[in-house]
């Protein structure tokens, strides 16, 4: 009968201790038909578990309607890994983060209404219940201890990264999501990530990176010492943003992270280790710096391709979980609950950390950065070097045994793996070292070429490589594959080795795009297709024939002036970004962007019939923070608006304010008794009008809670840029007090504050009686395209054929400015490129399947301003 149960040590499933080395892979951002050769990379890189984290707005795009095909399809998926041997933690949120917009909230529940958003709200408990019972509908069979044949789930995780340090919320919030998945039919162990600030009964405690997880995983094992650490999320790659160079993440650095929280007695888990694509819409914004939009180009520099094929930087993590994976029983012997030995964090330079246990030792050794060899002093004081050139961390074994009678005293090696009477240890290439079976040394040197060094010492079958031959080791219940040596190592001896799954890469040339031709967009100019609405509002409220809730849509507003007038119309109630024309003629871009930082347009109005036509562009919402649930659209009508001339702001003494308390629901990252600075910078000012006030913020610069005469309304984090109304019922006719109590040295961040806020009041509305429209952003008949350029906005069309055994290809998007790009009439994603920016486009993975196989395949690019397609191309990946 299958179980999973735990002690301070490890899990121990089936009644065999493990220790889970994990990667985490997003469903829907990977191709189905990739899904074989990702898989094999993860396996073959020596993590036995795979993290599957769902974002659950993809799979619930309107409230009840559930999809788990193609792509999505998660049983599918999580069988696949059980037949390559990986376990599977299951990562359903509700919220995941992860560069999705929301943090992978839908948008239908969360729009608008951020009071709500991760809360005990009813409304939002029971979207949270209805999710878990579909999503176990499909996968709840196929977890280790479901009934029947069961499956690789051994793990499920609650919510995520849940840091709101209200006691009471996360009561009834966490409590009653980890019901919902017990309800739902979970049957395994369920986690957290959430960094001990808050936890339902039951759970077991997981520490999501952040800082040395050496350190944190070694304060987790004090805190919680009944059960096993699990470090989770340390990144292999990052997701990347509009107009900014590509930034990897040091293979090295992350791979001194991987062993750190090893060394500690962690269960790790990696993230960001697979490149793909975020399709449509769905891309976020940066919570930690609100200005930066992600691309739909899925951490492009991850160490797999979007192809699933490995790179030469999954190596340095590859060799630690294998390591790991193969010496599991030797780590999980060693006495974690005894004092453990004083060491020097391995993030501040050299550091040695020595465990011992039953089954005998390992000395982790973490080499100064480009250092090429350190001394070790043995048990019996014999110093030994260890050749550490281009090693960010050494796994050295010590007093272990192999296989059935030998003992493997100590080796300057580091180990990779053994199984029977092999050892397989790995070294710089030309390094020299010992490694010592049984009080006999064998002095030996690490290869040069590509054939490894095998040696028959003291019984044992030793196998040295060279460090790049280490990568890609296969483990398995009877054999240890060793691709970058060509070797197969058996218990019973060596034999040649198989090619490893997954990692032959499809050959061909990228398709060739056909002529081009182009059409404008036919909604500044055309009146067909508009349909009449009351008054602008969030995308979700629009009439759903003119579209989704999220991407583009247009909106058009007819109004007339009875006398000409001049002056700043602003759109102050726009929480996103929009393209404006009137009467046909561009005003520019307003809103919040890379390429726009205004709320307010110069315009002026002749007497007459005016058009005022915007293209809404919801640009993806944060991907964490209090703004997940910030309304998309425009939610007010554009007024004519003037900035408020606010005095010099002083810095004035307050009662301490405790934010977690003021606007539980927003704040994040606080606990209910942190109170802010006791000075508050404050602005005062007369405002007699009854017309709305409005508070403008650009880039602010640190954590603060906005209050309006002694009521707190908003909080605001670094780097937030949005406009708030002030709330109606605070304001006095009269004298008022506007002030933000500030989370730090509110002396220090006074002048930045000032720079950052404005207060825009409203001087009137559109003349006339406005009559509001909106439409469908949808690409022109085929009969409007030919081959002469269109002016801005418009749409450019070409061909491709693709045959079933061609490569991989993606899209990359030169010379564009702003849109969006779709093949077969599905959106790969948004295209930006400011004109100002260096930063080279990354490339946009076309999914196979979205792909007619020796067909033609249609690619449209849409763009804002007109910019040409004719240097864009496809690649092969």
């Amino acid at each position: 009968m299958a179980s999973i149960t735990h002690d301070g040590r490890t899990f121990i499933i089936n009644e065999r201790r493990r220790w889970l080395v994990g990667a985490t892979i997003d469903l829907g951002r990977h191709d189905r038909r990739l899904w074989p050769a990702l898989l094999d990379s993860v396996r073959a890189a020596g993590f036995n578990t795979l993290g599957v984290r769902l974002a659950w707005s993809m799979h619930e795009r309107a409230p009840g309607s559930f999809d788990f095909t193609g792509d999505l399809d998660a049983a599918a998926l999580i069988r696949a890994a059980g037949e390559r041997r990986l376990f599977v933690l299951l990562r359903p949120g509700p919220y995941v983060g992860a560069g999705f917009d929301a943090g992978g909230l839908p948008g239908w529940l969360v729009d608008g209404r951020p009071e709500i958003v991760r809360t005990g709200d009813g409304a939002f408990k029971e979207a949270v219940s209805r999710w878990f019972s579909a999503l176990f509908g499909e996968v709840g069979g196929l977890q280790l201890l479901s009934r029947g044949a069961g499956g690789p789930i051994i793990l499920v995780q609650n919510e995520h990264a849940y840091f709101k340090g209200s006691d009471a919320l996360a009561g009834e919030y966490l409590t009653e999501t980890a019901r919902f998945l017990r309800e739902a039919g979970a049957r395994v162990p369920i986690i957290n990530g959430n960094n001990l600030f808050a936890a339902a009964e039951g759970e077991l405690d997981g520490w999501i990176a952040d800082g040395d997880p050496f350190t944190t995983v070694r304060q987790l094992r004090v805190v919680r010492p009944e059960s096993p650490p699990i470090e989770l999320d340390i990144p292999l790659s990052r997701h990347e943003a509009f107009a900014e160079a590509p930034a990897p993440v040091d293979p090295h650095a992350a791979a001194r992270a991987f062993a750190g929280a090893l060394a500690a007695g962690g269960q790790v888990f990696v993230d960001g280790i697979a490149a793909g694509l975020t399709p449509g819409f769905f891309a976020g914004r940066d919570g930690a710096d609100p200005s930066r939009h992600f691309t739909p180009a899925s951490r492009p520099l991850a160490p797999i391709d979007p192809a699933g094929r490995p790179t030469p930087h999954l190596a340095p993590v590859a060799r630690l979980a294998t390591f790991a994976a193969s010496f599991e029983r030797v780590l999980a012997a060693i006495d974690w609950g005894a004092e453990q030995p004083v060491a020097a964090a391995p993030e501040a330079g050299e550091s040695v950390v020595s465990l011992r246990g039953e089954l005998g030792g390992v000395v982790f050794l973490f080499p100064q950065a480009r250092s090429a060899s350190s001394t070790l002093v043995l048990p019996d004081g014999r110093a030994v070097e260890v050749a550490t050139r281009g090693l960010p961390a050494l796994p050295l074994l010590v007093g272990v045994r192999l296989g059935a009678r030998a003992t493997l005293e100590y080796s300057t090696f580091p180990a990779l793996a053994s199984i029977g009477e092999s050892l397989v240890c790995y070294g710089p290439p030309g390094a020299r070292g010992v490694i010592s079976i049984d009080g006999a040394e064998l002095e030996t040197a690490a290869p040069t070429g590509d054939a490894p060094a095998i040696v028959e010492h003291a019984g044992v079958t030793v196998v040295l490589l060279n460090a790049d031959q280490a990568a890609g080791a296969e483990l398995n219940e009877d054999s240890v594959v060793l691709p970058g040596a060509g070797l197969t190592l058996r218990r019973t001896g060596i034999a040649p080795a198989v090619a490893a799954p997954g990692s032959a890469a499809k050959a061909g040339r990228a398709p060739r795009l056909g002529a081009w031709s182009s059409a404008a967009d036919p909604a500044v100019s055309d009146d067909d297709g508009w349909i009449p609405i009351d008054a602008p509002a969030r995308l979700a409220d629009l009439p759903p024939e003119t579209g989704g809730a999220d991407g583009y849509r247009w909106l058009r507003c007819r109004f007339t002036a009875g006398k000409p007038a001049r002056g700043s119309l602003g759109f102050l109630d726009l929480n996103d970004r929009a393209r404006v024309w009137l009467d046909g003629e561009p005003l520019g871009v307003v809103g919040d962007g890379p390429d726009t930082r205004t709320r307010a347009a110069a315009v002026a109005l002749g007497k007459g019939e005016h058009t005022l036509t915007l293209l809404v562009d919801h640009l993806g919402r944060p991907d964490s923070g209090g703004m997940i649930g910030e309304p998309v659209g425009l939610t007010g009508p554009p007024r004519f608006v003037a900035a408020l001339r606010l005095n010099k702001p002083r810095l004035v003494p307050a009662a301490p304010v405790h934010p977690a308390r003021e606007l539980p629901a927003r704040v994040w990252d606080l606990h209910d008794e942190d109170a802010a600075d006791p000075h508050r910078v404050e602005w005062r000012f007369t405002y007699r009008r009854a017309s709305p006030l409005h508070l403008r913020v650009e880039s602010f610069p640190v954590h603060a809670l906005a209050i309006l005469n002694d009521r707190a309304f908003v909080w605001l984090s670094p780097g937030d840029s949005a406009c708030v109304a002030l709330p109606s019922d605070a304001r006095r006719r009269g004298g008022n007090t506007l002030q933000f109590a500030v989370e730090g040295d509110a002396r220090r961040a006074a002048p930045a504050i000032a720079r950052a806020v404005t207060v825009y009041e409203s001087k009137s509305d559109l003349p006339g009686a406005p009559v509001w429209s909106a439409r469908a952003w949808a690409p022109p008949d085929p009969e409007r395209f030919d081959a002469r350029r269109a002016a801005g906005p418009a749409w450019h069309r070409a061909v491709f054929t693709h045959g079933p055994e061609d490569a991989p290809i993606a899209l990359v998007p030169v010379g564009l400015r702003k849109g969006a790009a779709l093949v077969n009439s599905r959106v790969l994603g948004r295209t930006l490129h400011p004109p100002r920016s260096r930063a080279k486009p990354a490339p946009i993975p076309v999914p196979p399947s979205w792909l007619r196989r020796d067909e033609p395949n249609e690619l449209l690019i849409f763009d804002e301003t007109g910019a040409g397609p004719a240097s864009c191309r496809l690649v092969t990946v």
